[in-house]
């Protein structure tokens, strides 16, 4: 086996690697927010759901949603991520909640005024190492 085949065996592997921790880094935290919101009387109301996205970039994700549920909506970053930020919109476009503050962990705590399509805005606002993975939890009550 050439030395160049090795290379691109382990360059391979080493992605692979990275991307599996990445991804436990994002399921960890998942994990223990879920532990601590069903304390409090949440429930997961939707899947979990993993995206990335470069520095700077951001994203519309659409979700739907019950009037009358309070819904607190979490998202988390792997290592590589620094500030995230996100936004809920109803049907209509009217801004629900919106966390951007300079951290890794926004959290929306709303409670839905109509039945239907939200639309959740997702912003990388800092990303050492393109693309972050960031995994957003749906709680309600």
């Amino acid at each position: 086996m050439s030395k160049r085949i090795v290379f691109i065996i382990a360059a391979f592997l080493m992605l692979n690697i990275t991307f599996l921790s990445a991804q436990d880094i994002v399921n960890n935290q998942i994990d223990n927010i879920t532990k601590q919101l069903l304390k409090q009387g949440y429930e997961e109301t939707h899947d979990v759901f993993f995206e990335s996205l470069d520095n700077g970039k951001y994203a519309y994700y659409s979700v739907d949603l019950e009037a009358g549920v309070e819904y607190q909506i979490v998202a988390v970053c792997d290592e590589d991520c620094g500030d995230i930020d996100m936004c809920i919109f109803d049907g209509n476009a009217n801004e629900l909640d919106c966390d951007k503050t300079d951290d890794d962990i926004p959290i929306l705590i709303f409670t839905a005024t109509k039945t239907g399509e939200h639309s959740i805005w997702v912003k990388m606002y800092d990303c050492t190492i393109n693309p972050c993975k960031f995994g957003i939890a749906i709680f309600g009550k």
